[in-house]
């Protein structure tokens, strides 16, 4: 009977749910969108606080700017985002624009696929910066880095397929009152080997107070971003020479197309 009755249960539960949505879907006010007979449709995974109500009041503008336009915005989890928006391609009803990245598994065949290259219209001034300082320059110019990381990571070279939404930085934040117990002053490393003394520090500071005490603490991403950049800038001296950038690092599809260029080849002692 126990068992029964949680059938019935969990077979009422799901009814609910789907007669709620039902009712959601019937009463969203529709008079505003008759009116806009064009929809947009923008799909990420920025789900934490903040992007959402950015882009949020990006689309209000835009709305008071273009009456005739309906912008919809549609937030997915980011473990499902990469096997929903494949879905959605394959169903023919995948969003106008899509947050992508390169590192994404499985989905480095999308821009090709199913999106035209924006590089023609990156060679057009940005109408929205009318009457500002960057009024009538190309659009990639008005990027910080002219989308260095996009026309790496472009599937096809020579194209862009996309515009970065935001830039970031990595920061170091030090607990100055910590580092004064543990080394007498708060005196911050400046080599390599001067770090090598502070960690030695740090070990025998925690083996003393008997608790954990780290010299760094963040998070996996931060380490494999920071560690690939730094391992990939002193170990290979092939890289050092093409970084002509200077950034002590450069991408493998910068590495593929310098060696197309006959820049290079698997004779190099490196």
């Amino acid at each position: 009977m126990k068992e029964d009755r949680s059938v019935h249960m969990g077979l009422g539960l799901v009814l609910a749910v789907y007669l709620c949505s039902a009712y959601w879907v019937w009463i969203r006010p529709g008079s505003d969108a008759k009116n806009r007979p064009i929809t947009i449709r923008i799909a990420h995974w920025q789900l934490e606080l903040g992007p959402a109500d950015g882009i949020a009041a990006a689309i209000k503008r835009y709305e008071e700017l273009n009456p005739h336009v309906r912008v919809k915005q549609m937030l997915v989890p980011s473990a499902g985002y990469p096997r929903w928006l494949r879905s959605q391609f394959a169903a023919d009803n995948a969003p106008d624009i899509v947050e992508y990245g390169a590192w994404l598994g499985g989905l480095s065949d999308v821009p090709v696929l199913y999106f035209e290259p924006l590089t023609s219209h990156l060679e057009e001034p940005n109408p929205y910066n009318r009457g500002t300082s960057l009024e009538g320059l190309p659009w990639l110019k008005t990027f910080s880095d002219e989308l260095l990381e996009q026309r790496m990571n472009s599937p096809e070279p020579g194209q862009y397929y996309a515009v970065t939404l935001t830039r970031g930085s990595y920061r170091f934040f030090c607990n100055r009152d910590l580092l004064r117990t543990i080394t007498g002053s708060d005196f911050a490393p400046q080599t390599l080997a001067e770090f090598r003394d502070l960690w030695a520090q740090v070990a025998a500071y925690s083996r003393k107070r008997d608790r954990p005490v780290m010299p760094f603490a963040g998070s996996r991403e931060n380490a494999w971003a920071l560690m690939n950049i730094y391992m990939g800038g002193v170990t290979n001296g092939l890289s050092r020479e093409l970084d002509q950038a200077g950034f002590m690092y450069i991408y493998p599809r910068q590495l593929l197309w310098s060696y197309l260029r006959g820049e290079w080849s698997s004779q190099r002692p490196e």
